[in-house]
């Protein structure tokens, strides 16, 4: 009985779909098209230089001889997207102290910003401050230093600011696409940003201080071998490390449902984006929506655009709405938003979007609409290439989202190939008018439209931190009651204390992206705290191992053909694995470090929450009938960021006068595996089977 985190299976099937995509995007004509008279009016495609280091550090640059000052852009590989679970803010708040770093450095006449997530600093300055600049942010990237003055002073400063923030709809709406595993759908909150320590700031400074995952956009009067050389001098000698993976989530599947947050009533008013008089709330209809650099992005945000005109026409004014495509670096969804009130039948409006919508999917939309949109987003590409800070913005969001120069430069041209098919196309594929609804608001609000939201599905409610709201009924026994009949369920107290060893052969059959792959599961575990564990996928040359000798933990992995080094998990990692090395884990949560809580009753289960000082934390149902395991779920930090995990035990069968699950679902992400497992008890295993190789 152990968890098993499959993200490594998911990825790499993953990744090859994408470059699958890229290669039918490089593919895509873009020169068989004549030019229009709007794409004959925007300024030519700046020429990009590189410079590149043998550390892997890179930079483009974009010489201007017009140009008196110098706007540069430090790109990371990392933001919000790499925050840890309960951690979320501290990759922001890294980059605002290096960004308030490098400004103290520099003279009053240089400008220092930072991107909204976290990942980029963008300054401004004179030609001759250039290499002074570059000195000094590379001696910061390289020995990154936090005083807890500065900490706090920066700390405060964002905590007013995401205090100010409007409605986090977005957020929201990312977590009915993608999940509230996913990065972008965790808030950055005040309360949160308070808690983050110099230990917090200096494990995100090392997720993204490293040449090989940092690129410099430059733009002003400079040459590259000018550039080439002042970038050598200040990050020559910067040591490359193993870049952290990114995960591209792709979208779950479609679910009928509502999700509302509850705000304070004295806040919600203040905290409504495009708020007037009388509107206590805001809705989003959330979709999902292609990657950047997918063939049909250009044709979705043109369906997206005549889908907002249109609403607009439709609904009242004071609506207040908008239809937007998400600018996330590593997630993409579309969301519908509009403001309501009290008053406002809400399964109405939500009828009127889902009509719209529909619409849109089945008949395709006029020439005169494409027009519109074309010249709005042609105009939008202008002001970007004319502007030094928005060019740099565009360089690297393409490098981000695997867009080549060739395809940017190509930009007007497809705009101009767009057919009504092609927009009605991309509607059909993502527009899905059933999926999930977004509702914040105060509770009063939210209270009167109860009925409403009904007719749109379940609804879950969540607090302004983000964190579900589970009503449970109160259990009619205790923990202790609950521990000692689960104990009884699985044989009794004798039996359950025989068993010193367990051998568990799982043969599973993992079903992600529309596919099956077959694979087995071989556990060893052996009481009090010691597990080997190996997972192989032959289709998907995946091979994942886990040793713990109970106190250390080291995992392995191995994706096509391609060997990650051994890693020793953190203490965090270290105490999940712990868990997982019981074979009766309700029964020694305690032995390991965690403390249980009896949350109450619901659907039919006991639900229990253990959690470590740490902040490591399991949620266990036991049915209410058997007083089995029924579930096992966390959420966990690994490299391809933050998972999600339900382990479902299904089936029970009696060994050796134990019961053990013989049926296994685990669901993560996207992709779900089902198992069917044997044991073998009581097995003479030597305690070197557990420790990590050398």
């Amino acid at each position: 009985m152990n968890t098993l985190c499959i993200s490594a299976v998911i990825n790499a099937t993953e990744r090859t779909v994408l470059v699958m995509l890229l290669f039918a995007i490089l593919s895509f004509p873009n020169t068989l098209f004549a030019q229009s008279p709007e794409t004959r009016s925007l300024p030519a495609f700046p020429v990009v230089e590189e410079v590149r280091l043998k550390n892997g550090f890179r930079g483009l640059l974009v010489a201007d001889k017009k140009q008196d000052r110098i706007t540069l852009r430090v790109q990371f590989g990392s933001g919000t997207a790499l925050d840890a679970f309960g951690k979320e803010g501290s990759h922001a708040l890294a980059v605002h102290i290096l960004a308030g770093q490098v400004q103290m450095r520099l003279s009053t006449r240089t400008t220092v910003s930072v991107s909204a997530d976290g990942s980029a600093i963008t300054l401004n300055l004179r030609t001759t401050a250039l290499a002074q600049a570059l000195v000094n942010m590379a001696e910061l990237l390289m020995k990154p230093s936090i005083e807890t003055a500065n900490l706090n002073l920066v700390r405060n400063v964002m905590a007013y600011t995401v205090d100010s923030v409007m409605l986090p709809t977005e957020p929201m709406a990312s977590a009915v696409v993608y999940g509230f595993e996913h990065p972008y759908s965790r808030l950055t909150t005040p309360e949160r940003l308070k808690k983050l320590t110099d230990a917090d700031i200096q494990s995100a400074f090392k997720a993204l201080s490293m040449p090989n995952n940092t690129t410099l956009y430059c733009t002003g009067n400079i040459t590259k071998k000018s550039l080439a050389a002042l970038v050598n001098t200040a990050f020559g000698k910067w040591q490359s490390r193993e870049a952290p993976y990114l995960p591209r989530p792709r979208a779950l599947p479609q679910e009928n449902a509502v999700y509302a947050m509850e705000l304070p009533a004295d806040e919600a008013p203040m905290r409504l984006k495009g708020n007037t008089k009388g509107n206590t709330a805001r809705i989003a209809s959330a979709l999902d929506a292609p990657m950047r650099n997918d063939m049909d992005y250009d044709a979705y945000c043109t369906a997206t655009s005549i889908l907002e005109k249109r609403l607009q026409s439709t609904l009242p004014a004071d609506a207040g709405c908008r239809a937007a495509v998400s600018r996330h670096k590593y997630g993409n969804f579309g969301v519908i938003e509009q403001n309501l009130s009290a008053q406002t039948p809400l399964l109405e409006r939500m009828n009127t979007v889902r009509k719209a919508v529909s619409t849109i999917m089945e008949t395709a939309p006029s020439l005169d609409e494409i027009k519109l949109f074309r010249r709005q987003a042609l105009e939008r590409f202008t002001d970007q290439l004319r502007s030094p800070e928005r060019l740099l913005m565009v360089l690297a969001e393409a490098e981000t989202n695997n867009i080549t120069l060739k395809e940017l430069r190509g930009y007007a041209k497809r705009l101009q190939a767009l057919t009504p098919e092609a927009v009605q196309t991309a509607a059909k594929r993502y527009f899905q008018p059933e999926r999930g609804f977004v509702v914040i608001g105060d509770s009063a609000t939210l209270s009167l439209q109860t009925t409403s939201m009904q007719g749109l599905g379940q609804i879950t409610r969540y607090t302004p931190d983000g964190e579900p709201i589970l009503a449970f009924d109160t259990a009619d026994i205790t923990l202790a009651e609950l521990l000692t009949r689960h104990q009884e369920a699985l044989g009794g107290t004798t039996a359950t204390a025989s068993v010193s060893t367990l051998i568990t052969t799982t043969q599973t059959q993992l079903s992600a992206m529309a596919q099956k792959f077959p694979g087995t599961i071989v556990t060893k575990q052996k009481h009090p705290g010691k597990i080997v564990r190996k997972l192989e996928i032959a289709a998907t040359q995946i091979l994942q191992e886990l040793w713990c000798d109970g106190q250390n933990a080291f995992d392995k992995i191995e994706m096509m053909g391609q060997e990650q080094p051994l890693k020793q998990r953190d203490a965090k990692e270290t105490e999940s694995a712990l868990f997982d090395a019981q074979i009766f884990p309700a029964l020694t949560m305690k032995s390991c470090g965690f403390q249980a809580e009896l949350l109450g009753k619901r659907n039919g289960n006991y639900v229990v929450k253990a959690e470590t000082t740490n902040g490591t934390r399991k949620t266990l149902s036991f049915d209410a009938t058997t007083y089995l395991l029924s579930a096992i779920e966390e959420f966990r930090q690994t490299p391809q960021g933050i998972i999600k995990s339900v382990q479902e035990f299904r089936e029970y069968a009696v060994f050796q006068g134990v019961k053990l699950p013989t049926t296994i679902v685990l669901k993560t992400g996207p992709g779900v595996l089902i198992g069917k497992s044997t044991y073998e008890i009581n097995v003479f295993l030597n305690d070197e089977v557990f420790r990590a190789p050398k």
